[in-house]
């Protein structure tokens, strides 16, 4: 064949498949095809055609209690044991992570629980028992039972000094010209 002859054919097909997708286009779209799979079997008497199955529902929670009290992806398959007003739980692994004190609103970012948990919290709210007493600018106090205790945003002097932001850069003196 010859280049002439390779050009033709090509161009040709372009123009049959271009002709074929104006019309695949161009059909109205509430038309469904006529294949033998798309034809939906008719009804066998009137009593199967007036028949219609109830919209879906959801079942109440209750009945999913069973599945409640055994959880899926608990290891032991027992629920996690909720801590009562009189049970202080673990606070010595929470960590105070920063505090946010603007337009009047004081909150804290605490890390806790196991796996850890990052919540933010301000004065009055509860926290597997604890309640948030007051947001200062370094230490959070909570209380549970009478019980006060305090997080520092800081828990030693090496910490603090790790954070600190640093000094501005001195301004550099210019040579003349």
């Amino acid at each position: 064949m010859t280049r002439r002859a390779v050009f033709a054919f090509l161009l040709a097909a372009c123009v049959g498949l271009g002709v074929l997708v104006f019309f695949e286009l161009s059909a109205p779209a509430g038309v469904p095809p006529k294949d033998a799979s798309t034809i939906e079997a008719a009804p066998r008497s009137p009593a199967d055609a007036v028949h219609q199955e109830p919209p879906f529902t959801m079942p109440p929670l209750d009945a999913f209690a069973e599945v409640n009290a055994r959880p899926l992806f608990s290891q032991s398959r027992r629920p996690a044991a909720v801590a009562g007003p009189n049970q202080i739980g673990p606070i010595d692994s929470w960590l105070l992570r920063g505090i946010v004190i603007a337009q009047g609103v004081r909150a804290a970012l605490i890390e806790h629980g196991r796996p850890a948990t990052l919540s933010q919290v301000e004065a009055g709210q509860d926290v597997e028992g604890w309640t948030i007493v007051e947001v200062q600018a370094d230490t959070v106090v909570l209380e549970n039972g009478g019980v006060r205790q305090e997080l520092k945003l800081f828990k030693d002097a090496s910490d603090a000094g790790a954070a600190a932001v640093a000094p501005p850069p001195a301004a550099t003196a210019r040579r003349p010209r």
